[in-house]
C-alpha cells in the first residue's frame, strides 16, 4: 500500500508575514506545524498505522522575512511496511475569500491498495471522492465517483470544524471520548521534529513510537 498527500495553500504574503506563525522563536516550525500537521494526523487516523521513519527536505522560498519553512516534502515508511509522501507549502499565487475556497487550496489524499484505490481532491462546496476496485460486486463497474455536500457553517473549518468543537466540549464534560487526544498531538509533533531533523542532517530519521 502507498499513500500520497498534498496540502498547498496561499503564499506567505497573504498571511501576515510579521505574525508569530512565521517566527521560529514562537512557532518552532512553519507549514508543517501549522497545516501539514493535519494531514499527518489524518494519515494516522485513516490508516490506523504509525509512521516509523521520515526522509524530508524543507525550505524557505517565499521571499518574505520569515525564519520557518514554507515548503516541505516528506517521504515516510509506516509500521505496516506501506510507504507514502506529503508535499506541503505556502505556494499558491491566488487567494480567494471566505473559508474554504477553491483558489486558496490545492489538496489531495490518495490511498493505494492491492485491491483498489481511493482518492479525494481539493475541497469546495460539493465534495468529491473517487473509488476504484475490481473486487466482488464492483468488478463490472470498477471505477465509481461519489459527490456529497457538507452542511454550511460560518465557523472556522466549516461544519466539520463546528462539530469537532462540539465533540471536544462534550468530551470535556464527560460525554464520550475526545476526537483526538494529547497523545495524538504528541505523535504528530514527533513526526514533524523527525522531518526537520532529516532535512537538516540529510539522512532518514527514525520516529519514536507511542
Amino acid at each position: 500500500m502507498s499513500i500520497e498527500m498534498r496540502m498547498l495553500t496561499t503564499q506567505v504574503q497573504y498571511r501576515n508575514p510579521q505574525g508569530w506563525l512565521f517566527r521560529h522563536e514562537y512557532a518552532g516550525s512553519g507549514i508543517l506545524a501549522w497545516l501539514g500537521c493535519h494531514y499527518i494526523d489524518m494519515l494516522r487516523y485513516i490508516t490506523h498505522d504509525e509512521i516509523v521513519s521520515v526522509s524530508a527536505e524543507v525550505a524557505t522560498r517565499s521571499g518574505e522575512d520569515i525564519d520557518v519553512e514554507d515548503i516541505a516534502t516528506l517521504s515516510f515508511r509506516l509500521r505496516s511496511g506501506a510507504v507514502g509522501s506529503l508535499h506541503a507549502g505556502y505556494t499558491l499565487a491566488l487567494s480567494g475569500s471566505k473559508y474554504p475556497n477553491q483558489p486558496s487550496y490545492d489538496t489531495y489524499v490518495g490511498v493505494n491498495g492491492q485491491n483498489g484505490r481511493i482518492h479525494w481532491a481539493s475541497p469546495g462546496v460539493a465534495e468529491h471522492m473517487s473509488v476504484e476496485t475490481a473486487q466482488g460486486s464492483w468488478a463490472s463497474a470498477p471505477q465509481r465517483e461519489f459527490d456529497y455536500t457538507l452542511g454550511q457553517s460560518p465557523a472556522y473549518g466549516g461544519i466539520a470544524g463546528e462539530e469537532f468543537i462540539r465533540d471536544f466540549i462534550r468530551s470535556g464534560q464527560g460525554e464520550g471520548t475526545p476526537p483526538a487526544s494529547g497523545r495524538d498531538a504528541l505523535q504528530v509533533a514527533r513526526i514533524i521534529d523527525a522531518a526537520l531533523e532529516s532535512s537538516q542532517t540529510g539522512r532518514r530519521v527514525e520516529v519514536e513510537l507511542p
